[in-house]
């Protein structure tokens, strides 16, 4: 269980996404994704879900 002091996404914006690659090209929008994933909006979070990944 993650302490509500401990923060998950700590040093997201330290790597250099854009400097990464994944299957589908450049990592530079991982970040926003995880961001969703991690965060309260139900409603992004099932848009996100829902459509293909690009």
């Amino acid at each position: 269980m993650i302490n509500e002091d401990e923060k998950p996404l700590a040093g997201l914006d330290d790597v250099d996404w854009a400097g990464l690659s994944h299957a589908y090209g450049s990592a530079h929008d991982v970040p926003g994704h995880l961001r969703t994933l991690c965060g309260s909006d139900d409603e992004a979070l099932q848009a996100s879900v829902q459509q293909p990944v690009q």
